[in-house]
């Protein structure tokens, strides 16, 4: 259960960064996209403990 659950946090976490970066006109192209997913694996643990 856990690795799945790991797994679908990573691909969230690149499709939301590719999702933007593409609604943006993909700025800085292959550098821009690598930039993007960092940053969304980056939110990661703060997306974890968000609480309501």
């Amino acid at each position: 259960m856990r690795l799945r659950l790991t797994v679908e946090i990573f691909v969230a976490a690149w499709r939301t960064a590719s999702l933007h970066w593409t609604t943006q006109g993909g700025p800085g192209g292959r550098d821009g996209l690598t930039r993007a997913v960092d940053e969304a694996f980056a939110e990661i643990p703060t997306a974890l403990t968000c609480s309501a």
